[in-house]
């Protein structure tokens, strides 16, 4: 059964000094984490944080693509692929209206229907399985604004300007 999710926060995880998306069951408060790196965290945050950047991300570019040729992005399913893998389908509908079922990293699918305020699914089971983790920002971080402070200039040139 696919259970509705939320995107509840992206953070550090004090232990592993590494961005975490957490996504939460709000029926159940159940909660997956999954690790990110530093672009991607920053993928999610420019969106939720309603921050502007310069150019267009690799996301708004699909976005566009996929407008543009009649489709729209439907919904976003979160599975368990073998035993240690877990990746996102994108559902789009073509401008026929047929469904297309179109394989993704998590992350790029969370950043794709956050963009665009569509639906993001999980089966239960992956929910069933899911260990928590304590999200809560370390000390030492205190938002969004710090992550992004924090990356070395050759990584996310156009922030710094």
């Amino acid at each position: 059964m696919l259970v509705e999710l939320e995107v509840v926060q992206v953070s550090m995880d004090p232990f592993m000094s590494s961005p975490v998306l957490v996504l939460r069951d709000p029926a159940s408060d159940r909660r997956i984490v999954a690790r990110l790196g530093q672009t991607e965290a920053v993928a999610l945050l420019s969106v939720m944080e309603k921050i502007s950047l310069d150019c267009p991300s690799a996301h708004d570019l699909a976005l566009s693509l996929l407008e543009a040729t009649g489709g729209r992005l439907q919904r976003v399913e979160i599975e368990r692929r073998g035993e240690t893998r877990t990746c996102a389908t994108v559902v789009v509908a073509d401008r026929d209206g047929r469904e297309r079922r179109l394989s993704a990293r998590v992350v790029d699918g969370v950043a794709m229907a956050l963009r665009s305020a569509i639906p993001i699914h999980a089966d239960d089971s992956l929910l069933e399985a899911a260990t928590e983790l304590d999200a809560n920002p370390c000390s030492e971080w205190h938002g969004p604004a710090d992550l992004l402070e924090a990356l070395p200039d050759e990584e996310f040139p156009k922030y710094k300007m």
